[in-house]
């Protein structure tokens, strides 16, 4: 039954228009910029929550890529410590 839900799913996501996609995405996705990430994530934290932080898009089978989605992470974990987020 799950498999039927999820083909289903992946067949019907190309032909929904990307704005109606952002909008329940928005919900989840803390932004697409680091300001607008780090913005977002003081208001989670101003809440007394934890934000969960990922990049999205991160797989690859490429080492040169690999080490560019290495490297964004690094620099995240010096923005969690500049800025004091609570986040993983």
């Amino acid at each position: 039954m799950v498999n039927i839900l999820n083909n289903t799913i992946k067949f019907i996501a190309p032909l929904i228009p990307k704005f109606f996609i952002k909008l329940i995405a928005n919900r989840y996705i803390a932004g697409t910029t680091t300001k607008e990430a780090i913005s977002t994530i003081k208001n989670i934290n101003n809440l007394n929550l934890c934000a969960t932080l990922d990049i999205l898009g991160e797989h690859t089978a490429d080492s040169n890529n690999a080490y560019k989605i290495s490297q964004k992470y690094i620099d995240w974990f010096v923005k969690i410590n500049k800025y004091k987020l609570d986040c993983n």
